[in-house]
């Protein structure tokens, strides 16, 4: 089940034992149960049921490890069935959308961080913490996932200190909700990060308009300050438009 190197890597922990094989019906223990039911009508239900004796879970680990886990196992099983029924989950034009909403805020994140000459090596951290991830699974989306949610972290705290936490804990707990209550949260919070961007950029565009007569299209000419790429052009408030 391992990727070759991850399994070159963790050696045999990466290892799975299968206690139950029972052909087009069920892989038990794996530590999940996966089990294949036909219904009558003709589909065929696939359930995935887990002990709660995991050690994993022991003691207080379950307010930490359900959540994740539940995350990851409903996402699973939506892939599974948008492979079975060949239908995706979400619309393709959303998955688009999403795809860059995700690229935006990844950019715009990269911008805040290498503009500041006193944040720029902590830009280090969320990179180097998903560099080995990205290694061994060579999932793009998750290390951009990854990168921001790090990141957008450190760079509250760099940049508000101790103030950012009361903020942080009110995002993380919307984070929470989505990955828990979204059919599917990397398309809701592409879409998020793309309605930001657009909020951000109207906002950036009227204010410097009130203070110039840079006209819209000279101001979209612009839209890569707002992800910190050119801070330069704004000093003191104003900006001068190019003739």
């Amino acid at each position: 089940m391992a990727s070759p190197a991850e399994r070159a890597l963790f050696g045999d922990a990466t290892l799975t034992t299968i206690h139950i094989l029972e052909p087009e019906r069920a892989i038990a223990d794996t530590p999940g149960r996966f089990v294949l039911v036909p219904q009558a009508d003709g589909p065929t239900r696939l359930l995935l049921r887990e002990s709660l004796d995991d050690p994993l879970r022991a003691g207080a680990a379950w307010v930490l490890w359900d959540p994740i886990h539940f995350v990851m196992e409903q996402r699973m099983l939506q892939g599974i069935k948008e492979r079975a029924e060949g239908q995706p989950l979400v619309p393709e034009v959303l998955q688009a959308a999403a795809r860059v909403g995700w690229a935006v805020a990844g950019i715009g994140l990269i911008g805040l961080y290498v503009t500041n000459r006193h944040w720029a090596p902590w830009l280090a951290a969320p990179v180097g913490v998903m560099a080995l991830p990205l290694w061994l699974s060579g999932d793009l989306n998750g290390f951009v996932a990854g990168l921001l949610a790090i990141g957008i972290t450190l760079l509250g705290f760099l940049a508000f200190g101790w103030r950012w936490l009361p903020a942080y804990l009110l995002i993380a707990s919307g984070v929470a909700l989505v990955l828990l209550l979204a059919p599917d949260s990397y398309t809701v919070f592409g879409l998020l990060f793309l309605a930001l961007t657009a909020t951000a950029t109207g906002a950036f565009c009227n204010q410097l308009m009130a203070f110039t007569t840079v006209t819209w299209k000279q101001c979209l000419a612009t839209i890569p300050w707002t992800f910190g790429l050119h801070a330069e052009i704004i000093q003191e408030g104003q900006c001068r438009a190019n003739d």
